[in-house]
């Protein structure tokens, strides 16, 4: 094995090292390169108000939907709702001829006082309801009861109808059939 000393000169070997360093710190980031410059930290006051304004356009054109669809979730509630008690009416018909009495319609719908709001403590038609409906509806008479939605509803013994007042559609009773 040959052991080969080189005298090297440092500046002989190293001048390209040397300069290419010293050519790397001229030319790198500096710490101040790296911190953002006072006009560059924040929006403007005019980005800020603008940015305001169109969530204000959303907002204003957003909530009338949103009470539309309150208002239609109201009326498919209470039409829901009236569809069971109706039904309610005709099981109970249909169940006094079934146990052998004569065929009758309920005397009432509920035995809850006038001007009674439905509630836990006082569900609303539950002589044809299982558990009776128990929020949004009003008992104005022993006849007539108001829906979520504002709708009169007036319920007849004698035929078994429950309809919206002052409607003029008939109401098919099982006795008619």
């Amino acid at each position: 094995m040959i052991n080969a000393c080189v005298d090297r000169d440092e500046n002989a070997y190293y001048p390209t090292y040397a300069t290419e360093f010293r050519r790397f710190n001229e030319n790198s980031i500096t710490p101040s390169m790296l911190l953002p410059k006072m006009s560059q930290k924040g929006f403007t006051i005019i980005e800020l108000i603008t940015i305001i304004v169109v969530l204000g356009v959303l907002a204003v054109s957003a909530v009338p939907i949103y009470f539309d669809l309150t208002d239609d979730a109201q009326t498919s509630a209470e039409t829901g709702v009236v569809g069971k008690v109706r039904s309610g009416i005709m099981l109970y018909f249909v169940n006094s001829i079934k146990n052998g009495n004569s065929p009758s319609y309920p005397a009432a719908l509920d035995g809850e006082p006038n001007e009674t709001e439905a509630g836990y403590k006082n569900p609303l038609f539950v002589n044809v309801l299982h558990g009776g409906v128990t929020e949004g509806w009003l008992k104005k008479t022993d006849t007539e009861y108001r829906g979520p939605a504002g709708t009169t509803y007036v319920y007849s013994s004698e035929n078994g109808t429950f309809l919206e007042q002052g409607s003029s559609a008939e109401s098919v009773s099982l006795q008619s059939i």
